[in-house]
């Protein structure tokens, strides 16, 4: 279960032009780790990693297409597994924030605009069969632990040498479950 929310804006500069500003972007802001570019410059992609504890990196990845002058750049992240949702707004802020800093750096060489458009977002969340497997997943795990602290209550020492058991067992059957319902979704988005 994953998010993945794409912007994209257009720019009225070269390639070239653009390859320059993108990597001046991504190799000296201490936001994005492990960058790596391919296509002679036109595709990018980091870690975006904030500076906060506890909290998971999310991928991104940069694309230049060029038309007549005009360079269209799309960016998009990809949450970790298992977010089914971005409630905080994080993606669309990670999205805005870069093309901030990448028109600041064009504005910082340039006095002309070169923006010809305002920032586009799309967005694309998990199946609902992913969604209704982690829901049964979940729900288990409440009723199992339920169950153990029934059985802590009236039989401590039973609960102490099942409580790992169970845990694996769950673990093992939600991983199970959940890639079962991947391979029927995906067969079914490829007929």
């Amino acid at each position: 279960m994953t998010v993945k929310v794409a912007g994209e804006q257009t720019f009225h500069l070269d390639k070239a032009d653009m390859t320059s500003y993108v990597q001046d972007v991504l190799y000296h802001d201490p936001l994005y780790k492990r960058v790596s570019e391919g296509n002679n410059g036109a595709y990018f992609s980091a870690r975006v990693q904030p500076n906060v504890p506890l909290m998971l990196g999310t991928d991104m990845t940069v694309t230049l297409a060029e038309s007549g002058g005009i360079t269209n750049v799309q960016v998009s992240t990809l949450s970790q597994p298992l977010i089914m949702g971005d409630v905080l707004g994080m993606y669309d802020r990670y999205i805005t924030e870069f093309f901030g800093k990448l028109n600041n750096a064009i504005k910082a060489e340039s006095d002309r605009s070169v923006v010809l458009n305002e920032i586009h977002f799309s967005r694309t969340t998990s199946g609902i069969w992913e969604i209704l497997a982690l829901a049964l997943i979940v729900a288990t795990s409440m009723a199992t632990l339920a169950l153990m602290i029934f059985i802590l209550h009236w039989a401590p020492m039973i609960a102490l040498l099942i409580t790992p058991l169970v845990a694996v067992t769950l673990i093992v059957a939600g991983s199970v479950y959940t890639s079962r319902i991947r391979k029927s979704v995906n067969k079914a988005q490829a007929n």
